[in-house]
C-alpha cells in the first residue's frame, strides 16, 4: 500500500511542475496544486475502471517514459558528453557533500519502489516462475542502465565549478 501512496504523492507533485514549462499556470501556485489534484483524481479513476485497462495505460506510459529517456541520453551523447569533464566532475565529500550524497541515493531509493510492484501483478501472469524473475531483472537492468545514462549526460551538461571561495557548483 505504501508503494502506492508514495507513487501517486510523487506524481502528484511532479507531473505538473514537469508540464510547467509548457502550460504556464501549472508552473506556480496555486496552478501546481490544481494539477496535483488533477493527477490524483486521473490516477483513481484509471484504477477504479479496472485493473486491466490500468495496466495497459501504466505499460504505455513505461514504455513512453523509457522511450524519452532513451531519446535524452541518445542526444546528450551526441550533444555534451564530455568524458574529461565527467572524470574531473566528483569529488567525494566536496562535490558532493556528504549531505548531498546521502539525499540522492535516498531520493534515488524512490525510483526502485515499484519494482516490488512486480511481484504483486504475478497472479495475473501465466507462469509466474518464469516471469516473475524475468521481468525484475529486467527492470533492475533497465533502472540502473538508464540512470546512469542520464546521471553522466546530466554531470556533462551542468559541470561543476570551484567557486574563489572553495565552494562547488553547478
Amino acid at each position: 500500500m505504501l508503494d502506492y501512496v508514495i507513487t501517486i504523492a510523487i506524481s502528484a507533485f511532479f507531473v505538473p511542475h514537469y508540464l510547467g514549462p509548457f502550460l504556464d499556470f501549472l508552473a506556480d501556485g496555486p496552478g501546481d496544486v490544481i494539477g496535483g489534484v488533477v493527477v490524483v483524481a486521473a490516477l483513481a479513476a484509471v484504477n477504479v475502471r479496472g485493473l486491466g485497462r490500468a495496466a495497459g495505460i501504466n505499460s504505455g506510459l513505461a514504455l513512453l517514459d523509457i522511450a524519452t529517456q532513451i531519446v535524452i541520453i541518445g542526444l546528450g551523447t551526441i550533444l555534451v558528453l564530455s568524458p574529461e569533464v565527467l572524470v574531473e566532475q566528483v569529488k567525494l565529500g566536496a562535490a558532493p557533500t556528504w549531505s548531498q550524497l546521502v539525499f540522492a541515493v535516498s531520493i534515488s531509493m524512490v525510483a526502485y519502489t515499484g519494482i516490488e510492484t512486480i511481484a504483486n501483478m504475478a497472479e495475473e501472469e501465466r507462469d509466474p516462475g518464469r516471469d516473475l524473475p524475468r521481468a525484475a531483472n529486467g527492470v533492475v537492468v533497465a533502472v540502473i542502465g538508464l540512470y546512469i545514462g542520464i546521471t553522466v549526460i546530466a554531470l556533462s551538461a551542468l559541470p561543476v565549478t570551484e567557486q574563489p571561495d572553495g565552494d562547488f557548483t553547478t
